[in-house]
């Protein structure tokens, strides 16, 4: 992990009090983000809690490996949790996850045995060791039925599939998002966070990883949230592309760390210091736009 003072959004607080637009304001930077979280709960998190600090600008950091699947239940493995819906053409929020029984949650975060009483269990070593059993079964088991899934985010969704639905919903809860924001007289945008595989700094390993997953390209998903932000006025900033310049170029592994899988998995030290230098640079930049060019590009003058 990297410690709190090294994360980008400290970085991007310390920076920008150093840009000239702000240098006359006190900068704070305030981190929403929990693990696990879609795009759904994000927006009960800026409706529940954000708005008690009434923030000039808000950022939404998408990462389409895990947003996407989490915003659509049929694609997410663990329902433990709100989803939008659509009714009559609106989504509306749907929390009957708070009635749900816990081994309905998912077939890989539980087992059958956690059906029986907690006593029987207990009392029973036959029955401990088939819950372990199963239990650490559950990581081949779900890598067996969603390895596909896992990359499918790379790729264009045929129409009406659960894919393309899941964009759908993911774009209309970015919209309702934009749309509140505004409303509290704030700025919105949208920071895409890139995935290992698309940064890593040997061009071998990319090509290698494209081709045994069967894709065309590993940046679809940046260029439809790019686009999307185009059409609905909403400043996007793609990370993989600085990101991937910046790995060739120094050839280090902006993501992993030592005792974890190299160059995967989430931003090292490293990757939060280069995100929060280029952040910052881009968001003093934004500030000190004239009022014609700030709205052009989608910011409210305060």
């Amino acid at each position: 992990h990297v410690k709190l003072e090294d994360t980008y959004g400290a970085i991007i607080e310390q920076r920008l009090q150093q840009c000239p637009v702000l240098k006359d304001r006190k900068v704070e930077v305030m981190n929403f983000g929990v693990q696990g979280y879609g795009t759904a709960q994000q927006l009960m998190t800026l409706r529940h809690h954000v708005w008690d600090y009434a923030p000039d600008l808000v950022i939404l950091a998408f990462y389409a490996g895990n947003d996407l699947r989490n915003n659509y239940r049929p694609l997410d493995h663990d329902h433990l949790r709100p989803y939008f819906v659509y009714k009559n053409g609106q989504l509306e929020l749907d929390m009957s996850f708070q009635t749900m029984k816990p081994w309905s949650r998912g077939r890989y975060v539980f087992s059958m045995v956690d059906i029986l009483p907690i006593w029987l269990v207990r009392n029973f070593r036959i029955l401990q060791l088939i819950r372990k059993v199963d239990m650490d079964a559950k990581p081949r088991q779900f890598l067996n039925d969603y390895g596909k899934t896992i990359v499918s985010f790379y790729r264009e969704p045929e129409s009406n599939s659960d894919w393309d639905k899941a964009w759908k919903v993911t774009e209309d809860l970015i919209r309702l998002m934009r749309d509140e924001v505004y409303e509290k007289n704030g700025d919105f945008m949208l920071m895409a966070v890139s995935d290992s595989h698309q940064v890593h700094p040997s061009l071998e390993h990319r090509e290698k990883f494209k081709n045994s997953h069967n894709l065309s390209d590993l940046y679809y998903p940046d260029r439809r949230i790019e686009a999307f932000g185009k059409q609905e006025n909403i400043p996007v900033y793609i990370l993989s592309g600085p990101l991937v310049d910046e790995a060739q170029k120094t050839g280090k592994c902006l993501y992993g760390f030592d005792n974890a899988e190299p160059c995967g998995g989430h931003w090292n030290i490293e990757g939060h210091k280069f995100v929060g230098e280029i952040m910052s640079n881009y968001l003093c930049e934004i500030y000190d736009f004239t009022e014609v060019r700030s709205q052009e590009l989608g910011f409210r003058s305060q």
